[in-house]
């Protein structure tokens, strides 16, 4: 099983990346994952796609980016929203787990979206919907939690003492 983390937008703040880093890290030698950043950029039903004149790249619609990941056979989407459905910790590991365990599934995709978040045609295109929380998070913020209860939830599945229960 593959697990990817799509950011849409750049994380600026060192603080996030490192603590991000150490997550990745840890992660890694519980399972296979891979990290993806786009750059930011506001949902197509909000603006036009264009070009950054000074880096002449390519600027993708996140719907576009969610669409592509779509195309390989056997992927979970999930996005995080806040308008998904909250799960806890070991709400998250069991849903993990299941997906894992599901045949049909050979990767998960977990997308963030950027300060523009992904628009709702976006949102249509994913097969869960996860809200880390009722209020709207900072993208760099919910791209740290996203990475910390991931990391909780592989260890909950493994039995690691990361994550106790009082």
């Amino acid at each position: 099983m593959k697990f990817k983390m799509i950011k849409i937008g750049k994380i600026n703040r060192k603080e996030i990346i490192n603590l991000v880093a150490d997550y990745e890290k840890r992660l890694r030698t519980l399972i296979n994952i891979e990290t993806f950043e786009y750059k930011d950029h506001p949902p197509a039903e909000s603006s036009n796609t264009g070009t950054n004149k000074s880096t002449k790249k390519i600027k993708k619609d996140p719907l576009q980016i969610i669409k592509e990941f779509k195309k390989i056979p056997g992927d979970f989407m999930v996005i995080l929203d806040e308008r998904g459905k909250n799960l806890s910790s070991l709400e998250l590991a069991n849903f993990i787990k299941k997906k894992t365990e599901d045949p049909l599934v050979k990767s998960i995709s977990f997308v963030i979206g950027g300060a523009y978040g992904v628009g709702e045609s976006a949102r249509t295109e994913a097969d869960f919907i996860w809200s880390l929380s009722n209020a709207v998070l900072p993208n760099e913020i919910a791209w740290l939690i996203a990475w910390e209860q991931i990391y909780r939830a592989h260890s909950i599945i493994q039995g690691t003492p990361y994550h106790h229960d009082n």
